[in-house]
């Protein structure tokens, strides 16, 4: 599974990257959008790569559930950060 998520995020993050992710009515057809979509596509791909190279970890090693929690959460940390200051940034630009 966190390789499906990790391959799909990533291929998300690409196509993001080219304009053509989902994103919240309000930040449509705004001057900014094309930008916001491309940022939005970058973070997916925070996402994914992250996970893929976790998959192959895990799978090379036994490492215990909680161990694999723990690292999942710090290898997501990067994206959500990066997530949730860009949301924050441009639903500032909407007001």
């Amino acid at each position: 599974m966190i390789l499906i998520l990790g391959i799909f995020w990533t291929i998300y993050g690409i196509t993001g990257l080219f304009g053509f992710c989902k994103i919240p009515q309000n930040f449509k057809n705004k001057p900014w959008t094309k930008q916001y979509t491309r940022y939005l596509g970058i973070s997916w791909i925070m996402a994914g790569i992250p996970w893929i190279i976790l998959y192959f970890v895990f799978e090379k090693w036994d490492i215990g559930i909680a161990t694999q929690a723990l690292l999942m959460i710090v290898c997501s940390a990067p994206s959500i950060i990066y997530n949730f200051l860009l949301d924050r940034n441009y639903k500032n630009k909407n007001d």
